[in-house]
């Protein structure tokens, strides 16, 4: 879902979120926020399927971060 820019997000902030449409709700698995200094904060979410938090691989992060840097 995304990206949500700042005049949508009453911080500030960019944000895209990442998970699953079910018919009745979007269910977030992650939500990346993008601050106006360039911090990027990656929030994960315990998936119901797994009963366990989940967390970005690495190399996700990085490419992440070199998306943000693009010009």
């Amino acid at each position: 879902m995304g990206p949500l820019m700042p005049n949508e997000t009453g911080d500030g902030t960019y944000q895209v979120a990442v998970g699953v449409y079910h018919p009745e709700r979007f269910e977030a698995y992650a939500w990346f926020t993008i601050d106006a200094t360039g911090k990027i904060t990656v929030s994960v979410f315990t998936l119901d399927r797994f009963d366990a938090p989940a967390s970005p691989s690495p190399q996700a992060l990085q490419s992440f971060k070199r998306l943000c840097a693009a010009d």
